[in-house]
């Protein structure tokens, strides 16, 4: 079974994603997304939370400090790490 954002979810995470509220949502939008992929079994693939914690995760036990975007549809990666790689 795959997680996937209602059409609801998605409307509203559009509409705030170019405002300041994105960013105070960011943290809590991420935990809950985690913990439903969770509740549901780790199912794959998993959802982008999963995929920035590793990002940064691994970033930070080998003291990256770029990343190579090699393709970004709306840019959440790089949002979700800016502050952990200093070159993007």
């Amino acid at each position: 079974m795959r997680v996937t954002l209602s059409a609801a979810e998605s409307a509203i995470k559009g509409l705030v994603r170019t405002t300041f509220l994105y960013d105070l949502c960011w943290g809590p939008w991420s935990r809950w997304s985690m913990a439903r992929w969770e509740r549901a079994g780790r199912p794959v693939p998993p959802p982008n939370a999963v995929k920035q914690q590793v990002v940064r995760q691994t970033s930070i036990a080998f003291g990256l400090t770029t990343l190579v975007e090699t393709g970004t549809f709306r840019g959440d990666m790089i949002r979700a790490n800016r502050h952990t790689l200093h070159i993007i």
